[in-house]
C-alpha cells in the first residue's frame, strides 16, 4: 500500500476510535438528575380554604404548574378551581399508592401530585393536609432527564464514526487506483543453456 493510502487508513482508524470513545461516553441511555422542588417553589402553604394563588394568565407564554406535597404527610383533599368554580387541577398521585410507590421518582422528600394550567387563573386552592404543599413551574423541579445532551453526544459519535469509515474507504480506493495505474513489470526468465555435444568426425578409410 502506498503512503497516501496508508496515511488515510491510519487517520480513518483514529477517527473511528474517537467515535467509539464518544459513543461510550454518551452511554446507552440518557442520565438523570434531581432538582429539589423547594428551590423552585413559587407558592407554598399549609391547609387552607379558597386561597387565591398568585398566578395570572400570561399572554406572552403558556405555562403549566406542578403541585408537590411532602412525602410522609397525609393529604385528605385538594381542589384548585377557576373563577367560575370549575376544577382545573389534574391529579396524579401514583407515588402515594399503587405500583409507583417504590420507583425512583417517589423516593424524594417532595412528591408530585398534579398540575394545572396558568390560562385558567386567577384560581383558588383548597386542601386539607398534615404537611405543606408547594407549587413550581411545570418540569422546573423533580426528576430531570439529560436526553438533549445524550442525543447530541450520540449524534456526534455517529457522525464521527461515519467520517472514519469514509476516510478508510477513500484510502482503500486510492490504493486500488494507484495499483491499477502501475505499468506492468517485465519479468526476465533465464533460458536454459544447452551445450552442443561434440560431433564425431568420420575419417575416410585408408587404403592398405
Amino acid at each position: 500500500m502506498n503512503k497516501p493510502a496508508t496515511a488515510a487508513a491510519a487517520i480513518g482508524v483514529l477517527i473511528l476510535l474517537i467515535g467509539v470513545g464518544l459513543m461510550v461516553n454518551a452511554g446507552w441511555s440518557a442520565g438523570t438528575f434531581y432538582i429539589d422542588p423547594e428551590e423552585k417553589a413559587l407558592w407554598r402553604g399549609n391547609s387552607t380554604s379558597n386561597e387565591e394563588l398568585p398566578f395570572l394568565p400570561d399572554q406572552e407564554r403558556y405555562q403549566d404548574y406542578d403541585v408537590y406535597m411532602q412525602k410522609n404527610s397525609t393529604l385528605h383533599e385538594i381542589s384548585i378551581v377557576d373563577q367560575d368554580g370549575k376544577e382545573i387541577l389534574w391529579t396524579a398521585n401514583g407515588c402515594l399508592s399503587g405500583d409507583w410507590a417504590e420507583t425512583d421518582d417517589c423516593q424524594y422528600d417532595w412528591v408530585g401530585i398534579g398540575e394545572f394550567d396558568q390560562e385558567n387563573c386567577p384560581c383558588l386552592i383548597s386542601f386539607n393536609s398534615s404537611g405543606e404543599l408547594l407549587i413550581t413551574e411545570n418540569f422546573a423541579a423533580g426528576q430531570q432527564s439529560l436526553v438533549d445532551e445524550w442525543f447530541g453526544q450520540t449524534c456526534a459519535a455517529i457522525i464521527v464514526l461515519c467520517m472514519g469509515v469514509i476516510i478508510i474507504a477513500v484510502g482503500g480506493g486510492i490504493a486500488l487506483f494507484t495499483k491499477k495505474k502501475q505499468p506492468p513489470q517485465t519479468q526476465f526468465v533465464a533460458q536454459p543453456q544447452f551445450q552442443e555435444s561434440p560431433r564425431l568426425i568420420q575419417q575416410p578409410p585408408t587404403n592398405q
